[in-house]
């Protein structure tokens, strides 16, 4: 179902807080219109797959990004990247756990430096696609050995505030990980932001009650007999900036369990967010959403070290 582009972009600057303070605040509301997005969930990859299901949340929240992105721009991809079935969504996030693609292992899961090159051989190089946009920014420490070096359109650091509010505002499909305490890790696609900076200091502080609204491919769809049967279903997470980890963090009540579906959720505790990848249609829509990108920068000039995430 082709959508309606009606990216929703709200920034209030400046506002009062409460009636009895001084203080400037800016509100900032993105989102994505989401009768558009995929909702494969990644325990349908289970039995055909000795159970790689448990660690395809990449692959998963790739197809339903990309899902996403060729209903923003039906006359630019058609049906190419994903089809327009949820088999078709199983047989794409089927080609992608390929050795090819992001080698996907029931073991260990997706390796956070395959997502760039994957992406780029099925959506230009296979699907032929090669003026799609790809930009991100990816903790330094997720590069290794070639062929894994980081790419040109990825920026070294974790992702900020600013880069997240850009790619969803200005209607990128964006993928992002977050990494648990104990170990391990997750991937989520971003649908939108909502938050009000209290005292305007560009900074996602912890009382600020921000939420990262996302399509966790764990809990994608709304349930018949405990199987998907339609959706999306999005997420929300508490999402603010912790200095000591010099990172976003991210809370949310998680869905513990496979399929079929049983309703167990608990908290994820604080997860750190390393990785975004943001893909996006080609040429005009490409340079607004790149420009749009660098337009927050320029908004949070004044508060350069809150959306850089670094406190002088």
């Amino acid at each position: 179902m082709p959508l309606t582009k009606r990216i929703r972009l709200r920034i209030i600057v400046p506002a009062l807080v409460a009636a009895s303070s001084l203080t400037a605040a800016t509100e900032y509301s993105v989102s994505l219109p989401s009768v558009g997005f995929g909702w494969l969930d990644q325990y349908s990859l289970d039995s055909s797959h000795s159970y790689v299901g448990n660690e395809a949340c990449v692959p998963t929240s790739s197809t339903n990004a990309m899902t996403y992105l060729q209903n923003l721009a039906p006359e630019v991809y058609g049906t190419a990247l994903t089809g327009s079935s949820y088999t078709d969504w199983y047989n794409t996030a089927e080609i992608l756990i390929g050795p090819d693609y992001m080698n996907t292992q029931a073991g260990s899961g997706t390796e956070y430096n395959h997502i760039p090159y994957a992406l780029n051989k099925y959506i230009r190089e296979d699907k032929g696609f090669t003026n799609t946009v790809f930009y991100g920014m990816f903790d330094s420490n997720y590069w290794g050995s070639a062929p894994y070096d980081k790419p040109s359109d990825i920026q070294d650091g974790k992702p900020t505030s600013g880069f997240l509010l850009g790619a969803i505002g200005l209607g990128s499909a964006t993928i992002f990980n977050i990494t648990y305490d104990g170990g391990g890790g997750h991937e989520l696609f971003a649908v939108g932001i909502n938050w009000l900076d209290a005292n305007d200091d560009g900074i996602m502080q912890f009382s600020e009650d921000a939420e990262l609204h996302f399509v966790d491919p764990l809990d994608p769809a709304y349930y018949d007999e405990g199987y998907p049967d339609s959706g999306p279903k999005t997420t929300m997470g508490h999402l603010w900036y912790d200095a000591e980890a010099d990172a976003l963090l991210l809370d949310y009540d998680q869905y513990h369990g496979r399929l079929p579906y049983d309703g167990h959720y608990e908290e994820t505790g604080p997860a750190e967010i390393g990785s975004a990848f943001a893909m996006a249609v080609p040429e005009p829509t490409s340079t607004s959403i790149l420009m749009g990108v660098g337009i927050f920068a320029l908004l949070a000039a004044r508060r350069r070290q809150g959306f850089s995430q670094r406190s002088e």
